[in-house]
């Protein structure tokens, strides 16, 4: 029998964090372990917890991000298969039984994941899954896939069983200073083992504007799009580690080399917003609008009209004035803010730039 782990990362989501919990207690899996990482909440979120402590771990850390905290929780856990479960988001209770039976059937994996469907803050059902199934989740051996574009879809943080030995190769190739671990796994992962794809849906993925996402207007976006370019950078270091451990070549030295169209369209924006702070001073516009265009184009997963629509924002973001491409880069980055019955698929919406 597979041992499972469920950490639930919590920071101010007093409002949610009961419900999370709930959905892990009512799991089919015969064997699951539980543990809650508050980090450092200034809300009710500790009080909602505690009632819980008789059948959770709880685990308390001063405010540290949510990358600390799911290092906390992946210290603390027994199981084979570690699923990381934002506190408002929620899972079905036969996704552990599922995931669990897929490892079984292939304990090489790295991961398993499964798509979830979009609910609203107070629970309001949509009909939209995240990712959309118009998207095509890859599954497999991911290596060549990863190494040549880095970009992919993915399933959200939530939406992964990693099996315990792709965290032990990756956790300690990856800074303890990166914010956000969500791309890396997802690409340091696949070097470790198989992806495999439960089918239908295993959880549900709340859409409440607090998402790190949304975070972001347009006085801000000079300083997202470096945030952004600076951790695809770390975490392509992370990925070259990883692969230096299990001797898998062909990891390139240079991320802006790879067909990632997503980190050109990070780059291409942050030239056309703030060009005199843009952290990579060999960036040229054309350059990477020109790199993007070819990425996107040969992008295997995408319909030809979401190719295409990438490529014509590329060409025009490089080449319109100013004011113009200031305000298409708003719009492909900002437009995700939009209430979970209007938007597609959140990240992945073909309405949308971000492919995650």
């Amino acid at each position: 029998m597979t041992a499972v782990s469920i950490c639930i990362t919590n920071y101010n989501y007093g409002r949610f964090v009961d419900q999370a919990i709930e959905s892990c207690l009512q799991q089919t899996h015969p064997d699951v372990e539980i543990i809650v990482v508050d980090d450092g909440s200034t809300d009710d979120s500790l009080a909602t917890i505690k009632p819980f402590a008789d059948r959770v771990t709880v685990i308390e850390q001063a405010n540290a991000g949510q990358a600390i905290a799911m290092r906390r929780a992946f210290e603390a856990a027994h199981g084979e298969l570690i699923i990381f479960l934002d506190a408002d988001d929620l899972l079905d209770p036969t996704t552990l039984s599922r995931a669990a039976a897929s490892y079984e059937r292939m304990p090489d994996l790295g991961r398993v994941q499964w798509r979830m469907r979009v609910i609203g803050p107070a629970g309001e059902q949509t009909t939209n899954t995240f990712p959309g199934i118009e998207w095509k989740m890859p599954e497999g051996d991911l290596r060549d896939r990863v190494l040549k574009r880095r970009n992919y879809i993915w399933a959200p943080t939530s939406a992964n069983a990693f099996t315990r030995r792709s965290l032990e190769v990756s956790f300690p190739a990856i800074p303890e200073e990166l914010k956000i671990l969500d791309v890396v796994l997802a690409e340091t992962s696949p070097m470790v083992g198989r992806v495999v794809n439960l089918d239908g849906t295993g959880g549900s993925y709340r859409w409440h504007g607090g998402n790190w996402s949304n975070r972001r207007t347009r006085e801000d976006m000079g300083p997202f799009f470096r945030e952004r370019i600076d951790d695809i950078v770390v975490g392509h270091e992370s990925l070259r580690r990883v692969c230096d451990v299990l001797g898998v070549p062909g990891c390139p030295a240079d991320p802006a080399t790879a067909l990632d169209w997503a980190f050109a369209g990070y780059r291409l924006s942050s030239l056309r917003v703030d060009k005199v702070n843009h952290p990579l001073p060999k960036d040229r516009s054309l350059a990477v609008a020109v790199h993007g265009i070819h990425s996107v184009l040969t992008q295997p997963d995408y319909s030809v009209k979401a190719r295409a629509k990438r490529a014509v924002w590329f060409a025009t973001v490089a080449v319109a004035p100013p004011s113009t491409a200031r305000k298409l880069i708003a719009r492909a980055f900002l437009s995700l803010a939009k209430a979970p019955s209007l938007v597609s698929t959140p990240g992945t919406d073909p309405e949308q730039l971000t492919p995650t």
